[in-house]
C-alpha cells in the first residue's frame, strides 16, 4: 500500500507541519476544512508546499519520523529545492484537490521513462536518512 510523506505551511517562512498518510488528496481537504481539530486547524497550516510518495506506507511513517527530528533549515532546504521562490505552492494544492474529483491525482506518470521505472530503482534514488528531494509526479 502506498504512502506519502507531506509538508504544508502556513504562509512563506510560516509554521510548518510534517503528515503521513496514504490518501493524500483526502487528508488534503482535511487539512484545508479544518475537519481534524489539532495543530494544523489551530496554527492555520493548510498548503501543500512538498511530498514525496513511497511504494510501502511504512517506508512512508519511517520518512516522517526522521523529517520530524530535523531542524527546520533542513525543511525550507527541501522545499526551496522544488520551489525556489515557494510563489508555486498554492498551485501543489489546488492542482492535487481539483484533480480528487478524477482519477487519482498521484497517478503513475504517462511517459514511458517514469512509468518502467521499477520501485527499487525509485527506492534506490531516495534516502531516507538526507534531505535530498524526490517528489512525487505533479500534472
Amino acid at each position: 500500500m502506498k504512502g506519502y510523506v507531506y509538508i504544508l505551511a502556513s504562509k512563506r517562512n510560516g509554521t510548518l507541519y510534517t503528515g503521513v498518510t496514504r490518501d493524500l488528496p483526502r487528508r488534503l481537504l482535511e487539512h484545508q476544512n479544518d475537519l481534524t481539530p489539532g495543530f494544523t486547524s489551530r496554527y492555520g497550516v493548510k498548503t501543500l508546499v512538498w511530498f514525496e510518495e513511497f511504494d510501502l506506507l511504512t517506508s512512508a511513517i519511517m520518512r516522517e519520523k526522521t523529517m520530524k527530528k530535523w531542524p527546520r533549515k533542513w525543511k525550507l532546504n527541501l522545499i526551496e529545492e522544488l520551489n525556489p521562490r515557494m510563489g508555486r505552492h498554492l498551485s501543489l494544492s489546488s492542482r492535487l484537490m481539483k484533480r480528487a474529483e478524477g482519477p487519482h491525482p498521484l497517478h503513475p506518470h504517462p511517459c514511458a521513462r517514469h512509468r518502467d521505472e521499477s520501485s527499487a530503482a525509485s527506492a534506490a534514488r531516495v534516502s531516507l536518512f538526507s534531505p535530498r528531494i524526490s517528489p512525487g509526479w505533479i500534472p
